[in-house]
């Protein structure tokens, strides 16, 4: 371009003499971080919440742990046997005979392995697959009882009782058992351990005459009189307390952040560099408090739902029957679903199939479905397939019903401890601790919190939720002659 063509500054040039707008740094990984907003906290200033309750006199049925050995071959230990309600008060010696008599069976799918009134004497303890039971109902329709997964077991009554099958069961996918017959009982009881026979009869003896005594959640029933008139002789009762109560410390999300102090001293306008950085890694100390709250080992919500709260997925996809169900288990007042946004994609395709499309909501500014009334809270902390990254392909997850709540109404809480030296925000600290000969300086960053379920009914999860299936629509289109 010629001087002559020339008639502006250059845009180019002009830019140089502006101020440029700048934004914070955008953190991808972030999340709404909902169940944070939807939890109320607790403050706990000893450190340590001591959850105290009413006796639990009889525990009921719970899951089987298993090992599994070379091969890929399953074997239960005696105490796990504890899980099933007849033997929780077994001794370690029968227990331990019982594992080891169990035998390893497979069955394909579609397979009858129990038909009701029928005399089986085996109890099945399922190692992988699905299995559905079913009983005939008054008008002699078939009624499913429930969906059973890995670490379920059947037959325990019709063992150990020697009562006749109340149910059928059909499998519904190819599975592996471990079984125990009356056969192996006679095996395992003979010889040097025939007397330990007897000894577990009065054992299973001893735990039905338990369930007598306490109402459906294991407790003492106490003695009341109703409806009398006059002077009559009132029952005496008592309520007892467990002696040793659950105790939940607080707990800790550490990082040390690194930042120079030529950064902070030379290139701290417009923006705070430290304080973006503390910001930053903030957000993500809280994404990592969401997977702990989500899925620690040991007390984590996942970890931490009672055997009688889960529910297993009836089809494998999420279905409405299959959130009716969670809600029948939690019913005290539910506060929200918690699912991976596939999940709830695959809840939607569900509904959508069945055309009844779920209202919405809008909760903490995010619009989100919602299913008889309680909304559905995305959160990709609840991992597919064991990874909390998924966007496509298919795999299974969970979904969780909580109720959410202090003391008053028994619920969910989340803990922290307020006052810590260093205090940004509740249970979070941030504090120098120094500068090195590099002239780099270090902060501590420390979130103090932990989660605390008060009662076993206030969290139920639908476990096995498959998140790839689609359906053909084509097929709904009426066919042109």
């Amino acid at each position: 371009m010629t001087a002559e063509e020339v008639q502006t500054i250059s845009i180019k040039a002009a830019r140089n003499l502006t101020n440029t707008s700048l934004t914070n740094p955008q953190y991808v990984a972030g999340t709404p971080k909902l169940l944070l907003s939807l939890l109320p906290w607790r403050d706990v200033p000893g450190g340590t919440l001591r959850i105290n309750r009413t006796k639990l006199i009889f525990k009921g049925s719970g899951k089987i742990t298993f090992e599994f050995g070379d091969g890929g071959l399953p074997s239960v230990s005696g105490e796990s046997l504890r899980s099933i309600s007849y033997l929780q008060n077994t001794s370690p010696e029968i227990l331990e005979l019982m594992a080891n008599g169990t035998s390893v069976e497979q069955a394909e799918l579609g397979s009858v392995l129990i038909k009701e009134g029928e005399d089986r004497d085996k109890m099945y303890i399922l190692a992988n697959g699905s299995a559905r039971l079913t009983t005939i109902g008054e008008r002699g329709e078939e009624l499913t009882i429930k969906t059973v997964g890995p670490g379920d077991f059947f037959g325990a009554n019709e063992l150990l009782l020697d009562e006749k099958a109340r149910y059928t069961v059909v499998t519904l996918t190819d599975c592996v058992f471990l079984t125990l017959s009356v056969k192996d009982l006679d095996k395992i009881f003979s010889g040097d351990n025939a007397g330990l026979k007897d000894d577990l009869a009065n054992y299973v003896s001893e735990s039905t005459s338990l369930q007598d005594e306490v109402d459906e959640y294991g407790e003492h029933r106490l003695e009341l009189k109703s409806g009398h008139m006059g002077v009559e002789t009132l029952p005496s009762t008592y309520v007892d307390y467990i002696e040793e109560p659950t105790e939940i410390p607080i707990s800790n999300i550490q990082t040390v952040l690194k930042v120079h102090t030529r950064i902070t001293d030379l290139y701290n306008n417009p923006k705070n560099q430290l304080q973006l950085q503390i910001q930053i890694a903030m957000a993500s100390i809280y994404e990592r408090q969401e997977w702990v709250l989500i899925n620690d080992p040991d007390y984590g919500l996942l970890s931490n739902v009672n055997p009688q709260m889960r529910v297993q997925s009836r089809d494998g996809a999420p279905t409405p029957d299959d959130l009716d169900e969670l809600i029948a288990r939690v019913w005290k007042k539910p506060s929200f679903f918690l699912a991976h946004p596939r999940a709830i994609a695959a809840f939607e395709r569900e509904c959508t199939w069945r055309g009844t499309p779920p209202p919405h909501e809008v909760v903490h500014g995010q619009k989100v479905i919602t299913w008889r009334g309680i909304p559905l809270i995305p959160c990709d902390k609840l991992e597919i397939d064991g990874a909390t990254v998924s966007r496509d392909g298919t795999g299974t997850t969970d979904i969780l019903l909580v109720r959410a709540g202090d003391e008053d109404v028994q619920g969910v809480v989340g803990l922290f401890q307020s006052g810590v030296p260093g205090e940004v925000s509740p249970g979070m600290s941030v504090r120098m601790m120094g500068i090195d000969d590099k002239a780099v300086a270090s902060y501590l960053m420390t979130l103090y919190s932990n989660i605390a379920i008060l009662t076993e009914d206030a969290v139920g999860v639908l476990e096995g939720v498959e998140v790839g299936r689609y359906h053909d629509y084509e097929s709904r289109k009426p066919k042109v002659k």
